[in-house]
């Protein structure tokens, strides 16, 4: 509990995001958030996800978010919760960015952590797309594949 107020003070601070529980978008954001992060160096091994219809979900991150104590760590101390998180990378990759570009961002993402392992090469990035585009079929296939290049050139996805 006390990494993930760590990372919202983060958030709060370097991105501008208040997180507030009884806000959908900010639900959808956070565990957005989170998600990414945790590509990016962020200890949230307790957080295991499952592909919804909005990407990425963890019930075990709603659980503790719904549980929140907001004076649980001083804000001097929050810092030490984010060791070895690539904090400046973090706020390069999503800030500004609006639920839209997270949601399809963190399917990417999850799409290639299970596809990694199986494919290689230009087959690895054919299924990612195709798996990404049938999941997010809301979104047109330039929108995933010009998000996917983003990622890639921030070095999220390593093809």
């Amino acid at each position: 509990m006390e990494k993930l107020l760590a990372f919202l003070r983060f958030l709060n601070e370097k991105i501008g995001f208040k997180f507030e529980v009884n806000n959908f978008d900010h639900r959808l954001k956070l565990q957005k958030y989170v998600f990414i992060s945790k590509f990016l160096g962020m200890n949230f091994k307790k957080y295991t996800y499952s592909i919804y219809l909005r990407g990425p979900y963890s019930r075990s991150l709603a659980d503790d978010y719904y549980h929140l104590e907001p004076n649980l760590i001083s804000d001097e101390e929050y810092e030490k919760y984010l060791s070895g998180f690539k904090k400046e990378k973090f706020v390069e990759v999503v800030n500004g960015k609006d639920e839209r570009w997270l949601e399809i961002t963190a399917t990417l993402l999850s799409v290639y952590k299970d596809y990694k392992r199986i494919f290689k090469g230009d087959e690895l990035e054919k299924r990612i797309i195709e798996t990404t585009t049938s999941i997010k079929s809301t979104a047109s296939i330039r929108e995933i594949k010009s998000i996917f290049e983003e990622l890639k050139k921030y070095g999220l996805i390593k093809i």
